[in-house]
């Protein structure tokens, strides 16, 4: 079953990342942040450990996405600036097929 839903995320996130037609990675010369320093910000944040991580431009921001996964086994969708390393907001990730009105965590 875990092996199943990892290569559901993993196809999605291959989706996301050409659905535009443009790959966000090509501006990881961009960032000050690295992805591993990201995903540790994003597991500190949460308690948990990331399963995955892709680096976004949303409008010319470029930040990375980070899905961690608590030991409570809770999903939480953690945002962290590229620039500065600060976790921008954790949303606890009810289901992926529900609408984006995912709770704040604080």
């Amino acid at each position: 079953m875990k092996a199943r839903i990892a290569m559901l995320l993993l196809a999605g996130m291959t989706l996301t990342a050409w659905a535009d037609g443009k790959n966000d990675a090509l501006h990881a010369h961009k960032v000050t942040v690295t992805l591993v320093q990201a995903i540790t910000a994003a597991e500190h944040n949460s308690g948990g450990r990331a399963v995955r991580a892709k680096l976004e431009n949303e409008h010319g921001v470029l930040t990375y996405e980070v899905e961690v996964v608590s030991p409570k086994n809770e999903v939480f969708d953690v945002k962290v600036d590229a620039q500065s390393g600060q976790v921008l907001s954790s949303k606890l990730d009810k289901n992926d097929h529900e609408e984006d009105d995912d709770d704040e965590k604080h």
